[in-house]
């Protein structure tokens, strides 16, 4: 009874348990250009300290714009003279896993159309996506970084780790909602997500020609590098707020109703 009851507490604790960005192994992802891993798999390095390159890496399962969903990932971009930046892109690019865009500024994903990109730039070029001083943020559509959505520039400065994208770890999420069929980004230098989102972006579902996409990265470089690294990645559902209450009450009454009946057949 008393191992019966440990275990019943183990499982039950174990529901609240959750990460904000989990480790992954990058192992089983498609990847093209530059791109490779390091540390045994569980590193995804977009693009080393070498000139002109340019990088993708995509998951071995897609995603569905039919269901709710939440990317977490952590990633460090060092080593390097400080350039271009990278991507976090969705695209059903007739190349599917093998879609690469062009180096340098931009960043391995100019080029990838029926796609949708989260940009991460530390070098101007005096590109639409990247017209803020410094480092910035941004959203390209259609594998055009010069001029995404047809000239609306949605640049912004980088507002964490002093404006800085490179040089620690940093940690990002990108939420999407699909009865609005919208996509919410988000930025920070802790493991904790913040409240609000730095960019969104709606789109109607024909855009992409599928509801489901590829996920993954891109990076470049140019005349100026860096190691573009992918420290951690998961995909997680992301429940209704009010649900989650529920959601979380059901499984414990569950746990505690499993735990009641072991004990008394013990």
């Amino acid at each position: 009874m008393i191992k019966r009851l440990a275990l019943c507490i183990l499982v039950t604790a174990s529901l609240f348990v959750t990460s904000q960005v989990q480790a992954g192994v990058f192992d089983a992802w498609s990847l093209n250009g530059s791109a490779t891993t390091v540390d045994a798999g569980n590193v995804l390095r977009l693009t080393s300290p070498g000139g002109f390159q340019a990088g993708s890496a995509w998951a071995p399962e897609k995603v569905s714009l039919s269901n709710d969903f939440s990317i977490a990932f952590s990633f460090k971009i060092h080593g390097g003279s400080g350039a271009d930046g990278y991507t976090l892109t969705f695209h059903n690019n007739a190349n599917g896993n093998g879609a690469l865009g062009n180096a340098g500024g931009f960043l391995g994903y100019q080029g990838i159309d029926k796609s949708v990109a989260f940009i991460y730039d530390t070098y101007d070029n005096g590109f639409k996506t990247d017209f803020t001083s410094g480092h910035n943020t941004a959203i390209a559509r259609g594998g055009d970084l010069v001029d995404p959505f047809g000239g609306l520039d949605v640049s912004r400065p980088v507002d964490v780790n002093g404006g800085s994208l490179r040089d620690t770890v940093l940690y990002s999420w990108v939420d999407y909602s699909a009865a609005g069929s919208q996509l919410d980004m988000y930025l920070a230098d802790s493991p904790v997500k913040p409240a609000d989102s730095i960019h969104n972006v709606s789109f109607l579902p024909g855009a992409f020609g599928s509801s489901n996409l590829f996920v993954g990265f891109t990076a470049g470089t140019g005349g100026l590098t860096d190691n573009h690294d992918i420290l951690s990645f998961s995909i997680t559902p992301v429940p209704l707020p009010g649900a989650l209450l529920l959601f979380g009450a059901g499984l414990t009454g569950l746990a505690a109703f499993g735990c009641l009946r072991g004990r008394i057949k013990a």
